[in-house]
């Protein structure tokens, strides 16, 4: 066990000074060097002073009985019914938005702008049909791409979530590339 320690302290990423996004999670499974996890904290909603006139928190509250199981790396070697904290990087969540919100709606104007330039060297044709006809191709198009995006950052290293701690004890988070 301590040569295992050792080992995975010789591992500690530089990525250790970066901020965190963490919650509480359950180990539900253990498969190989990966672990299942169930988060088991509270929605942030519910301790936000402004939840009331949210609209998140109405989101959240029909999500609120969806939990699904994350499959993380099991660096920390968690065993089935510990309780670990999870972190993803805070940059994660700023990518995953922009990809979510960002590329679609640029798409959207893109197409929307598109359509009225094409349809006004028509005179017949309505530049205002055109513009809702392509604004909408390219929202479609934007989250086609934002989809096929998310799956190629997805595979990246530095957007994956990992486990800080088992129970209380921080350790600083472990590199893929150490296993």
């Amino acid at each position: 066990m301590q040569k295992e320690n050792t080992e995975l302290n010789a591992v500690v990423s530089n990525d250790s000074a970066r901020e965190w996004i963490e919650e509480r999670a359950s180990v539900v499974a253990i498969d190989g060097k990966f672990a299942e996890v169930l988060p088991v904290g509270q929605s942030a909603c519910k301790s936000c002073s402004s939840n009331s006139g949210c609209s998140t928190n109405a989101f959240a509250f029909f999500l609120s009985g969806k939990k699904s199981n994350m499959r993380i790396l099991n660096a920390l070697n968690a065993k089935v019914g510990d309780e670990v904290l999870i972190g993803i990087p805070s940059g994660a969540l700023m990518m995953s938005t922009t990809l979510a919100y960002v590329i679609p709606l640029l798409f959207l104007l893109l197409g929307a702008l598109f359509g009225q330039i094409v349809f006004s060297y028509n005179n017949g044709w309505n530049t205002e049909v055109g513009s809702m006809i392509f604004a909408g191709l390219g929202l479609l198009a934007g989250f086609v791409i934002s989809s096929w995006f998310a799956k190629i950052v997805s595979l990246l290293e530095r957007y994956q979530p990992v486990i800080l701690s088992i129970g209380g004890h921080s350790i600083k988070p472990v590199s893929f590339r150490s296993l």
